[in-house]
């Protein structure tokens, strides 16, 4: 079970600068998922309620967490993989309004394709199933979202090891 142990601020803070910019360590997050796994993170308002929620993609599911006064807490897994076939594969995530209800919903690739979890309110998801098939086993995978085609409608870039695809949302 993937389990968020603390985030908490950083006791010796650590200071980067790049080219003119400067970043600042304040928090860790420490996550326990049993074995070395490569995870993703995506930060938005998923439930409209003004707070920032962080999702942690991982092949054991999806942690949500929210930003509570200074530090994020733990709200559990929005989704758990069933019959994972690869547990070292990569998870990626991303965020968007598929069905243009308002609500963000979370797509989430892996090596067997993309799959969609439709937001229906008050923090619970429907797993719409793979939206995109992928027939080939590739190693990681990736998911971006964006309005490719400037329609008003969020698409679907799916990224492989060997291809990246364009879906647009109709």
């Amino acid at each position: 079970m993937v389990k968020l142990l603390s985030l908490a601020l950083a006791i010796g803070l650590s200071a980067v600068t790049a080219n003119g910019m400067n970043f600042e360590k304040k928090y860790t997050l420490t996550t326990e998922f049993g074995f070395p796994v490569d995870v993703s993170v995506v930060t938005t308002d998923l439930d409209n309620d003004g707070k920032i929620d962080m999702l942690l993609g991982s092949p054991a599911g999806i942690l949500r967490a929210e930003m509570e006064k200074d530090r994020f807490e733990s709200k559990g897994l929005i989704y758990k993989f069933e019959n994972n076939k690869n547990p070292n594969m990569r998870v990626g995530i991303d965020v968007g309004d598929f069905n243009q209800d308002g609500l963000k919903d979370v797509a989430y690739a892996t090596p067997e394709g993309v799959r969609i979890l439709e937001n229906i309110g008050n923090n619970k998801f429907k797993d719409l199933g793979y939206v995109i098939k992928n027939d080939n086993m590739f190693v990681s995978a990736d998911v971006h979202v964006a309005d490719v085609n400037k329609d008003g409608k969020d698409d679907i870039i799916y990224a492989t090891s060997s291809e990246t695809q364009i879906w647009l949302n109709k």
